[in-house]
């Protein structure tokens, strides 16, 4: 998944390193002047990239992933602008195992274990690099219901002290915690309400008595959830709920694909945990109305999503476009 990307020229921007005696940092290019009302273009990046291998043996599943993402960003301060730059990077392995099984119903257990590798930078200055180890439990059910589909999912995660990861000794309460326990639980219905008009709900929950760090936090907002609220207007927290509701028109395009138009309203709560600030709780809903389209090959998703109600301190845009699409492959 990607967004359009803005990388505008900072030939003009120095280290301290690379100054002349009696030379000041630059705040901008010649003839730049925040007095007159300039100003400087922004960075705007978002990568994101996904590789599974999943391979099935009688009642066991193993699935083996690698995600990565980049992210460039800018802020204004001091009448100059600073770029941000992050990268993380996923590897997991998955091994699942069918419990029970009939003509209505499975039950299966999920064993997993996570590296993940953070990085991120204000221009040239590290601000983390951070590596963590996470191992995952969950028993998850579907089962016919209504006529529809109901799944449900309980999970465990803990933080270990493996593959190099951080460790938590000499750590202060409000400080995120490396080796922490987190619990999350996700229900979800699908209901055929016609041959091709189709609905969807579901809830996703987690919780943690710790602080997390941001990447073990719930994240609602943005491309795949509450939409109208990408990156910075996103909320996050060590306690959150999401749930949303879509109703979709599937339409064959003979044997070679679906299209189908939808419409998502979601809505979304966080609070940090060992926080007094305003920040500490936050809340978002908003809807989107895309089309999706989906082949043996191929999977296309176009959104238009727009921000509704939400905490007074996000200030989210009007409007916002989200695209995404992926290759599939057997073999």
């Amino acid at each position: 998944m990607t967004v359009p990307k803005k990388d505008p020229d900072r030939s003009w921007k120095k280290t301290i390193e690379q100054l002349q005696p009696g030379e000041i940092l630059p705040i901008g290019p010649t003839g730049y002047n925040p007095a007159n009302g300039d100003k400087l273009p922004y960075k705007r990046r978002l990568d994101m990239f996904n590789f599974g291998y999943t391979m099935k043996f009688r009642t066991y599943t193993l699935k083996l992933n690698s995600s990565k993402s980049i992210q460039e960003s800018s802020f204004y301060s001091a009448n100059t602008v600073y770029d941000m730059y992050s990268n993380s990077h996923t590897l997991s392995a998955d091994l699942e195992k069918i419990l029970f099984r009939n003509q209505k119903s499975k039950v299966t257990l999920d064993l997993g274990i996570k590296r993940k590798h953070n990085q991120s930078y204000l221009e040239k200055s590290v601000l983390s690099d951070r590596k963590l180890a996470v191992g995952t439990v969950s028993l998850n059910t579907t089962t016919s219901l209504f006529g529809g589909i109901f799944g449900s999912s309980v999970g465990y995660e803990r933080g270990l002290k493996i593959f190099h990861a951080e460790r938590d000794n000499g750590k202060i309460e409000t400080t995120p915690k490396a080796q922490f326990h987190k619990y999350s639980m996700n229900l979800s219905y699908y209901k055929p309400i016609t041959n091709k008009f189709v609905y969807r709900a579901n809830v996703y929950g987690s919780y943690s008595n710790d602080v997390l760090y941001g990447s073990e936090r719930q994240t609602i907002g943005g491309v795949g959830s509450v939409g109208g609220y990408h990156t910075r207007e996103s909320i996050q927290g060590d306690k959150a709920i999401e749930i949303s509701n879509e109703l979709a028109y599937n339409i064959p395009v003979k044997k070679f694909a679906v299209v189908s138009p939808y419409v998502n309203y979601g809505y979304g709560a966080a609070k940090y945990n060992r926080d007094k600030s305003k920040y500490r709780t936050g809340y978002v809903t908003g809807m989107t109305a895309g089309i999706r389209f989906d082949t043996k090959m191929f999977d296309f998703d176009f959104g238009y999503a727009k921000p509704m109600a939400h905490s007074e301190y996000l200030s989210p845009k009007k409007q916002e476009m989200y695209f995404s699409g992926s290759l599939k492959v057997s073999f």
